[in-house]
């Protein structure tokens, strides 16, 4: 204390409002704000926690949902080459169907499997795409073994496709 006096004589009364002076400083400048961040963290911790339950809850409902319509029988239980003329005719592609032609290969482990050959005159890049989502978004045990594209003289596609069910 006698430094921060200068080797002035202070007396006692002033040295202890000094002290509590200095005292108030760092309540207010240091301890005050260290808390209220701490408020804050806090506060940052318990929303952080709240989101993360609430998408582990979302992810729950999620797996259950996809369960659930795997269970109901979203998978293909028609032959494939029928699924595929009800997606044509769906999709109004009748008319530029060259082609659908089935054929029973064996696959590797000797087993039969469905295969169909399709066949396009005429289509736009737009009605193709959407027939590609059909068969190999919303029905996952169609895959595509062999495809050809071409462009015909109208910016319309000629395409040849070999579609095959995963077992």
């Amino acid at each position: 204390m006698r430094a921060l006096t200068m080797d002035l004589h202070i007396s006692r009364p002033v040295k202890m409002l000094i002290a509590g002076f200095l005292l108030i400083l760092f309540v207010a400048g240091v301890w005050l704000p260290m808390t209220r961040k701490q408020d804050g963290l806090a506060a940052r911790l318990v929303a952080a926690h709240r989101e993360y339950r609430g998408a582990v809850t979302m992810s729950a409902q999620y797996r259950a949902a996809a369960f659930q319509q795997a269970e109901s029988g979203t998978a293909l239980q028609e032959p494939i080459f029928s699924y595929l003329e009800r997606v044509t005719r769906d999709l109004n592609l009748e008319g530029k169907v060259d082609s659908i032609r089935p054929e029973n290969k064996t696959g590797g482990d000797g087993e039969p499997v469905e295969a169909v050959h399709v066949a396009f005159k005429g289509i736009t890049l737009d009605e193709f795409v959407t027939f590609l989502y059909h068969i190999e978004v919303l029905k996952r045990e169609i895959y595509i073994q062999d495809i050809s594209i071409k462009k015909d003289g109208q910016n319309n596609l000629i395409t040849q496709m070999t579609l095959l069910k995963f077992d």
